[in-house]
């Protein structure tokens, strides 16, 4: 893979702020307004970015070396692994905060968890990649890959029944969701989410022509307006979140598209905008947790709770530092093995 992708690692790095900022709500309590375009819709292109970029780059590199896929999803395991044990602590006081269950039940809460979601709210991204990327290789490499972009996007807009709640009014589908969220809690897993999106990723890395489309700038804006009127009239209806946007779908391909055919050449660190990229998403939930307990000993949990601004760049700062830390060990390390 000669091409350098660039702008792809430029803006996963804004996404991993992105999912920092959803997190965090900086703009409450001063504009709700404000708040609801930041994180319902311009947040929201952050993690469909990554599961595009993830099948984007595994498919390229398992064509170039058979054995990467392999190796990669080996990795994302050991990866997974190590943060879901990291944030049981996390894990557990999240059960004892929302959960009414006895606790020798909470061992096969956290299992289940881990198996699903991840032992904290945030990591519900890996299982689902792993589960993404799994079910793309094995498809693509019996069938075409066409009837599985349309399967997977028939299975995203189920998933995004959750989010339309309010507008399907049909009592016995309604009483479906209900039912499937009450053990399941969200759509949003590697199913109806993910399969999607990392088969899409798959499809781009394809030298097709048609994919090399003109006027892509246009037509993002022009998906753009749309999923503004989308997220507004949403707004205005009983959702039980607002994970899925039928519109992320198309915005996110053509963002993906722009900046995939973009050349950049600033003189950034690559790879360490990349680690950091990482970084920032396994490591900020920590500070979620951390500030406010700190702020709790001097009686002043209600600054990190009232004061959007405070929030973000408290929890932003500390999780630069943790991961410049964690990126510098790194690098070390590397130098004396191979010393």
């Amino acid at each position: 893979m000669n091409k350098q992708y660039h702008a792809i690692d430029i803006m996963k790095y804004i996404s991993s702020i992105m999912v920092i900022i959803v997190h965090t709500s900086p703009l409450l309590p001063y504009s709700e307004f404000g708040n609801f375009v930041v994180i319902n819709i311009l947040g929201r292109f952050a993690v469909p970015f990554f599961f595009i970029s993830s099948g984007f780059f595994v498919s390229m590199k398992s064509r170039e070396d058979p054995a990467y896929f392999r190796k990669y999803i080996v990795s994302l395991i050991k990866t997974y692994m190590f943060w879901s044990i990291l944030y049981i602590p996390c894990g557990y006081q999240w059960l004892q905060n929302n959960m009414d269950i006895p606790y020798f039940l909470y061992p096969l809460a956290l299992l289940l968890g881990f198996l699903y979601l991840g032992t904290y709210y945030h990591l519900w991204y890996m299982p689902a990649l792993i589960f993404s990327l799994l079910v793309v290789e094995w498809y693509t490499k019996q069938h075409r890959h066409r009837p599985l972009l349309s399967i997977a996007f028939i299975l995203f807009c189920i998933g995004s029944l959750e989010t339309y709640y309010g507008i399907v009014t049909v009592s016995p589908v309604q009483a479906v969701i209900d039912n499937y969220m009450t053990v399941f809690f969200t759509t949003r897993n590697g199913l109806f989410f993910g399969l999607f999106f990392v088969a899409c990723g798959y499809y781009l890395s394809k030298q097709e022509r048609w994919l090399h489309v003109e006027h892509k700038k246009l037509w993002l804006s022009f998906c753009l307006l749309i999923l503004m009127a989308e997220a507004y009239i949403l707004n205005q209806t009983d959702t039980l979140n607002f994970n899925f946007l039928i519109m992320l779908a198309p915005c996110t391909i053509f963002l993906f598209l722009c900046l995939r055919d973009l050349s950049i050449n600033w003189s950034i660190d690559y790879r360490r905008l990349r680690s950091y990229s990482e970084l920032y998403y396994f490591t900020h939930a920590f500070f979620l947790v951390l500030i406010p307990m700190v702020l709790d000993v001097f009686h002043a949990e209600e600054i990190f709770e009232e004061q959007g601004w405070l929030r973000f760049f408290s929890v932003m700062l500390c999780t630069h530092v943790l991961t410049w830390l964690i990126y510098e060990w790194k690098q070390r390390t590397k130098k004396a093995i191979r010393s």
